[in-house]
């Protein structure tokens, strides 16, 4: 048997029609409500306001955006009483193809959200096009909208946060024995600091959005140690600078789990103390890499000495299991020497906010770009 699908049933209407009350009430919606026509060309006004039951009249779409025939459907059911039809149709316009660079393009899709946004549709597809627009960066956001995101964020620092279990691919992490997040900062060149909650850093990793590169989550200080994590940290940089904080720091360890794109794990770490590295090691395809080699001797260090000397540095009184296939695995070593972000919960001490950073040196930022969390707000 065929499975329903809101977004075809919907996208078989001719366009402009009314939903009847049969279809309306399997999909959620009002009964009236009226797809929104498609137009392949910017508009320079102002969005349309609302026909029938609350649905733009017509989207004016910049390239292939325009040219998908679901749109209309997706759009309208942003606004659904049910919430699986509101995420399927969320998860469809994230596909969508992306035109422009936020910030400083035209960009497709934040002008949709940002027409949602304006319009008398159901408080849910606003709520939902707000969330869009967090996302694809506060440069889209429009300036009534941005200043209620800060109230809103500035009312979520002040309540308690339990941190909880998150599970992303392809990150990689510094971890700096410090907890002071302005000297972190001015170490690695970051500006535009945004306080965030600790979700909503880490969201940065789960959203499954790839347009976040250019920035990095430092974390608030967890069991005495700062987080700094981002999708941009160079594997070929990382013993520079992660010499380079431990110099400043003390100790600094650098963290990283890739996945190929034929499911292979790449997986590595280091540990710096006062400016130089002390161990490393790594594994992919090839035999386990372990070091440094003795400045006089040459040789590198065994299996059996790796894990006598991380024992000797571990200071995690119940660290976590290690992650199968490898006991040297970046997430298990770090839940003994240090934090890893994978396995955060109830257990971990947090001191302090953390905040997302832009780098220093890059042309373009996308400030403020992150996902808003758990999904529990309400914005009108």
């Amino acid at each position: 048997m065929k499975s329903f699908s809101p977004a075809h049933e919907l996208s078989a209407l001719p366009a402009g029609a009314a939903i009847d009350e049969e279809l309306a009430a399997k999909v959620g919606l009002r009964p009236g409500t009226r797809l929104s026509r498609l137009s392949s060309q910017w508009a320079d006004r102002p969005a349309p306001g609302p026909l029938g039951g609350g649905v733009l009249p017509e989207l004016e779409l910049h390239g292939g955006a325009s040219r998908h025939p679901h749109v209309p459907a997706w759009v309208a059911l942003l606004g659904s009483e049910i919430e699986w039809i509101r995420q399927e149709a969320a998860r469809g316009l994230r596909w969508l193809p992306v035109e422009g660079v936020p910030g400083k393009d035209r960009n497709s899709l934040a002008e949709l959200m940002r027409a949602v946004r304006r319009s008398r549709m159901p408080v849910k597809a606003r709520n939902a096009a707000l969330y869009f627009l967090a996302e694809i960066g506060w440069y889209e956001i429009e300036p009534a909208d941005r200043a209620l995101l800060q109230r809103l964020i500035r009312t979520k620092l002040a309540q308690p946060e339990v941190p909880a279990l998150v599970t992303f691919h392809d990150v990689t992490w510094f971890a700096v024995s410090t907890s002071d997040q302005a000297a972190v900062l001015d170490a690695l060149g970051l500006c535009d600091p945004l306080p965030v909650t600790l979700s909503m850093g880490l969201g940065l990793f789960t959203s499954g959005w790839d347009w976040h590169h250019d920035q990095v989550f430092v974390t608030p200080v967890l069991d005495g140690w700062t987080l700094l994590l981002s999708r941009d940290f160079l594997v070929e940089d990382a013993g520079r600078l992660c010499e380079e904080l431990s110099r400043r720091f003390g100790t600094a360890h650098h963290y990283t789990e890739l996945t190929d794109a034929g499911g292979g794990e790449h997986t590595s770490w280091r540990v710096a103390e006062s400016g130089v590295t002390v161990l490393t090691c790594g594994h992919g395809e090839a035999i386990p890499r372990i070091g440094p080699p003795d400045p006089v001797t040459g040789r590198t260090p065994t299996v059996d000495e790796l894990r006598v000397r991380i024992g000797r540095r571990g200071h995690h009184p119940n660290p976590p299991p290690p992650f199968p296939g490898w006991e040297f695995a970046a997430r298990t070593v770090a839940g003994s020497l240090s934090v890893c972000p994978r396995t955060l919960g109830p257990h971990t001490r947090v001191e302090g906010t953390g905040v997302i950073a832009a780098w220093r040196q890059t042309s373009f930022r996308r400030a403020g770009a992150f996902p808003l969390g758990d999904g529990a707000w309400s914005f009108g």
